[in-house]
């Protein structure tokens, strides 16, 4: 389930190097390898509510960024926006963890990526 709207939000975005976020991805979810993007919700665990107007945390690792836009031929820029989309929408409570989850996700970040702003 997706949390309700909120008018005004705040989240960070932390940009790490490929051996802290293998760490972090070690210690939070327990796989031991480097990953493009972790999103850790302020609506999740002990304080659930206390402020609803914080959404939490998106970690990105440029050094996978760099990496899959060279291999996929696409702009570094582009991979980076893909991550930070991907991690908001984590944040907002979209999952990607079925089929049908991450078809809606990814439809999202389609058409938020493809917009002109």
């Amino acid at each position: 389930m997706r949390d309700q709207r909120i008018d005004m939000v705040e989240l960070s975005v932390v940009l790490v190097d490929s051996e802290t976020m293998r760490d972090l991805n070690k210690k939070y979810l327990n796989h031991n390898y480097v990953t493009d993007v972790l999103a850790f919700r302020m609506n999740d665990g002990e304080f659930t509510g206390f402020n609803p107007e914080i959404l939490g945390d998106v970690v990105v690792c440029p050094d996978t960024a760099l990496e899959c836009a060279f291999k996929l031929n696409e702009s570094f820029e582009k991979e980076m926006s893909l991550y930070l989309v991907h991690g908001i929408l984590h944040l907002l409570g979209y999952c990607d963890q079925s089929a049908v989850g991450a078809a809606e996700m990814s439809e999202i970040q389609e058409r938020i990526l493809s917009l002109n702003v």
